[in-house]
């Protein structure tokens, strides 16, 4: 009965084009990377193979318009219980057994902080002409400190 009604579920999904999700099952080259069998995923009605550009793609560009109020920038969310800590994490390795953590985003468990940590080096924030790492934002942050002691020094000599 439970397989039916989920056929049933799913296929109305189908006919009404709520569902936007491809999973690619067979290989293909989109001149930017190459993908292997049941990979790849794009969230949007994608025109060929060679239009998905990562492992996971998802297209505003490429969905139906919003029935639902949900706006088109509105791309990627996640949801997680409070009580426990919400984790993205990046790890890469040559091989699988050599994976080791790069960095992480995360909310810690019962806080409202938000958190990017690199683990394994810098954590450097940049944009296309500037590059700064956070260690130089500290050391600046230091000389600053030192540099308002001094004019307030200056400020009692007066």
């Amino acid at each position: 009965m439970k397989t039916k009604k989920l056929r049933l579920i799913i296929a109305l999904c189908l006919l009404t084009g709520l569902l936007n999700a491809q999973f690619i099952a067979f290989p293909f080259a989109t001149g930017v990377h190459n993908f292997v069998p049941n990979q790849v995923a794009g969230i949007g009605n994608f025109p060929s193979l060679g239009t998905v550009r990562a492992k996971l793609h998802v297209d505003v560009f490429r969905l139906a318009p919003s029935t639902t109020g949900v706006n088109n920038g509105e791309l990627f969310r996640t949801d997680g219980e409070s009580t426990f800590p919400c984790t993205w994490q990046m790890f890469t390795g040559a091989t699988q057994a050599s994976l080791t953590e790069k960095g992480l985003i995360y909310v810690p468990a019962n806080d409202s902080s938000f958190v990017i940590q690199a683990t394994a080096s810098d954590l450097i924030l940049a944009d296309n002409k500037n590059k700064i790492s956070v260690a130089e934002i500290i050391e600046m942050q230091k000389e600053i400190l030192v540099l308002k002691q001094e004019i307030a020094e200056l400020k009692k000599e007066k």
